[in-house]
Order: structure tokens, then C-alpha cells, then sequence
């Protein structure tokens, strides 16, 4: 991953480290789309930033979900076919001892990325704008293991002292119809139903930001812009 310093000197001159843009929410509501729109309308504008994936990623993870898909998963499940799979994943997520696995190596192995996506580029003062952050990350395993809200707030004050904190978090937030219809790898409507919920818990808690995933992502990034020009005393 190759990072881009800030043209204008504002960062270095005064000391300061680099700024942290996320845009969070449920699937479908055009994270992806606002985070590069904004990263490419702050870049042309003079302030270099860099895109960052930031919701947790494991190659280890990533290859047992595709074994598991092709083996384990293919065949049917509860004598019900297993094209869910992430009802599948849920279900085996929720034995106590798999659970607490599967976390116990999520948090480490997250952290070590929260130092190399954040915090270095953080430090060396490069402006970064995220695609998601630790805040998707808890959600989905709130949601996988059936978690309760104690246990996901518990996690989040976890995080928040372990990642650095954004300048400025934008929950892009839409009715789940609306998402489901965008996206075809949606399991279902209640999947959406309850990260809405949580994300919508987790927004007030932590003071985000809300911009409607019903507009355009034009309209979306032109909402954003000015709410980061706003708290980051940057022009546009």
C-alpha cells in the first residue's frame, strides 16, 4: 500500500498528525462509493489523502470462508439449502467455544492491522479516508455471534482506545429495502435489520455524523465535503 503525503504543509508545519475521514453503515449504502468520491474531490483540491479498506481482513479467515463454502457449506443445512451462507456462519459462530475463538483471534489479529492501515500513516502525518473502520468490525461480530449490546459496547471502548480516534465518522444510513435492492450477495432484509439497529446505537453513542443513503452519491459526497470543511477547516 503506498501512501501520499500532504502537498500543502499545514500537517508538518504545526506539528499535527493526519487526518481520519470514515464512512460507515450497513451494506448497500454506497460506503465504498462516498469514501472514493471524497478521497478524489479532497485530492483535486489540494489535499492529498489516501483510501483505506478498514474493516478487518484476514487472508487466514478469508481462505477457511471459501473452503468452507466448497465443502462444509455446500451441502444442505437444517435440511434447508445452504446457499445462506452466512446463516451458516452464524450458526457455528455461536458455539460458545468457536465463538470465542474466532474472536480471541479477530482482536489480535486486527490490531496489529489498526497499526499498520492507521496508526503509521497516522503518525506520519498522511490524511487517510475509510472505507468502514473497528466500528463495522463489531458489528459484524455482534450480529455472527448473537451477541448483546453490553458485549458490542464492551468491545467498542476496547477499540476506541486501541485505534486512533477519526476527526470526522459519517454514518451513511437508508432504509434496508433500499440497500437490499442494491447489493445481490445481501443474505436477507433482517441481516440488515439488525446492523441498522446497532449502527444506529452506535452512531449516538459516539457522535457521527448522518447523511442519507437515499440520495445520490454525488449528493452524499457534496453533504460530507462540507461537514469535513467544516470540522477540519479545510477548503473545498
Amino acid at each position: 500500500m503506498r501512501w501520499k503525503r500532504l502537498k500543502t504543509t499545514r500537517n508538518a508545519q504545526h506539528g499535527r498528525k493526519g487526518f481520519i475521514v470514515v464512512f460507515t453503515g450497513i451494506d448497500g449504502s454506497g460506503k465504498t462509493t462516498a469514501a472514493k468520491l471524497t478521497q478524489s474531490r479532497l485530492n483535486k483540491g489540494g489535499v492529498e489523502c489516501s483510501y483505506v479498506w478498514g474493516r478487518f481482513g484476514s487472508i487466514l479467515i478469508d481462505s477457511l470462508v471459501r473452503v468452507s463454502k466448497k465443502t462444509i457449506f455446500s451441502q444442505t443445512f437444517d435440511n434447508k439449502p445452504a446457499n445462506d451462507f452466512q446463516r451458516a456462519k452464524s450458526y457455528v459462530f455461536r458455539n460458545r467455544f468457536t465463538g470465542l475463538l474466532y474472536t480471541s483471534f479477530m482482536l489480535v489479529d486486527y490490531i496489529w492491522q489498526l497499526l499498520y492501515k492507521f496508526w503509521l500513516p497516522h503518525i506520519r502525518r498522511i490524511n487517510l479516508v475509510c472505507d468502514r473502520y473497528s466500528y463495522d468490525t463489531i458489528i459484524d461480530l455482534t450480529v455472527d455471534l448473537a451477541y448483546s449490546i453490553d458485549t458490542c459496547q464492551r468491545l467498542l471502548k476496547i477499540f476506541h482506545l486501541l485505534a486512533p480516534r477519526p476527526d470526522v465518522t459519517f454514518l451513511i444510513d437508508l432504509p434496508v429495502e433500499a440497500a437490499f435492492g442494491r447489493k445481490e450477495d445481501i443474505p436477507s432484509l433482517e441481516y440488515l435489520r439488525r446492523r441498522r439497529e446497532l449502527y444506529n446505537h452506535v452512531s449516538g453513542k459516539y457522535g457521527f455524523i448522518t447523511l442519507d443513503g437515499v440520495e445520490s452519491p454525488e449528493t452524499i459526497v457534496e453533504m460530507g465535503m462540507r461537514k469535513i470543511s467544516e470540522r477540519l477547516r479545510i477548503g473545498r
